[in-house]
């Protein structure tokens, strides 16, 4: 029976135990590919820039929205090298104390300061990141039976991706979030490109992380983003004559 990496109720029966886990490749491996758009001062998806001005300051103004947070340890590499203004999102509050733990663990007990947000990654309210806090706050309301919700999780059939009058996003990240979204059908990816779409600042770009060699061809999607294959990562082989598999990074920038 398939894995309903779809369903809420999923994560929170996963995360009432699960501290740590990275999906497909280690943080260190996923960073090597972000790095070059991190320390640009603009984000050319072809020939990032160097940036001209690398001080602490200079690191802590870009904006940085990771999605499906999980407990993945990213968000601390980015810490790491001076980004504080990181949103860390997640729909299942129980994932987002999780990451805060990370934090703690990694730079002290009473050292939270990047930013935790509730929020379905396919229909969420931007407007609330610019007010969130290093506290889990949440910025839509949870169902009582999340699973009841369509796979875009939105129970009222509109969309809700509001970045107009807020402050937007210079790098979106999500390391195979839009795996456990695409179980939900093409329209679930689709409402989650729309929302992060929205959200981008101008030059910003989003860069994914994917099992899949053909995530992002769904029909629609070019009418939001062009899509190029910023590298990829062959998994381990249990024996040498084993066939070659791929995880595969994507840098998406807004058309």
């Amino acid at each position: 029976m398939p894995t309903d990496f779809e369903k809420q109720s999923y994560w929170h029966a996963r995360f009432a135990h699960e501290e740590a886990f990275e999906w497909l490749t280690s943080s260190e491996t996923f960073m090597g590919f972000i790095e070059p758009y991190l320390f640009a001062s603009t984000l050319d998806s072809h020939n990032p820039t160097p940036n001209s001005d690398p001080s602490p300051d200079s690191q802590k103004s870009k904006r940085i929205l990771h999605l499906g947070s999980g407990t993945s340890d990213l968000h601390t590499h980015l810490r790491a090298l001076g980004f504080l203004d990181v949103t860390n999102v997640d729909y299942e509050p129980l994932a987002l104390a999780r990451g805060r733990d990370i934090e703690r663990r990694v730079f002290g007990r009473d050292d939270v300061r990047m930013k935790y947000v509730v929020a379905d990654v396919t229909n969420f309210s931007p407007s609330s990141f610019s007010t969130a806090t290093n506290s889990c706050a949440e910025s839509i309301p949870q169902p009582q039976n999340p699973d009841s919700q369509p796979a875009d999780g939105n129970s009222t059939g509109t969309q809700r991706c509001e970045c107009e009058s807020t402050p937007q996003s210079d790098l979106v990240l999500d390391k195979s979030t839009v795996d456990a979204v695409s179980c939900g059908g093409d329209e679930a990816l689709l409402a989650m490109a729309r929302c992060v779409r929205s959200c981008l600042a101008p030059g910003g770009v989003w860069i994914s992380l994917s099992f899949s060699a053909r995530r992002f061809e769904v029909d629609g999607l070019q009418e939001l983003f062009g899509v190029q294959v910023l590298g990829k990562i062959p998994t381990p082989k249990a024996r040498a004559t084993d066939p070659d598999v791929w995880h595969w990074v994507y840098l998406l920038r807004g058309v």
